[in-house]
């Protein structure tokens, strides 16, 4: 793996076996578009699955979810920021055309 790639994966690494010894909650960040409605069951359906699962997790995910119009590059920079703020450690949520060049920046 390239340097670049490699280091964000050993950061994850670390942070989880961390939070798996303590039995911390991991917050992660999800920016939905509007009219997701299936792609965003789906996300709550995977976490709620993984947080019941008492006897085989590790560590309990919590979410902070937002739901915007991610063409909007200030409101959807504003919005990355709250998520940092709020301590999230990734962010997850689909990239359209409009929104790309901010959410690489």
């Amino acid at each position: 793996l390239p340097r670049a790639v490699a280091r964000p994966v050993c950061l994850v690494l670390v942070f989880v076996a961390a939070a798996s010894s303590t039995g911390d909650k991991i917050p992660l960040g999800a920016i939905f578009e509007q009219g997701t409605d299936e792609v965003q069951s789906a996300f709550k359906f995977a976490m709620l699955t993984h947080n019941q699962n008492v006897t085989g997790r590790r560590f309990e995910l919590q979410a902070y979810v937002d739901v915007i119009n991610t063409a909007d590059a200030f409101k959807l920079s504003r919005l990355i920021c709250n998520q940092f703020s709020r301590g999230v450690f990734s962010m997850l949520g689909a990239v359209s055309p409009d929104s790309f060049d901010t959410l690489h920046s």
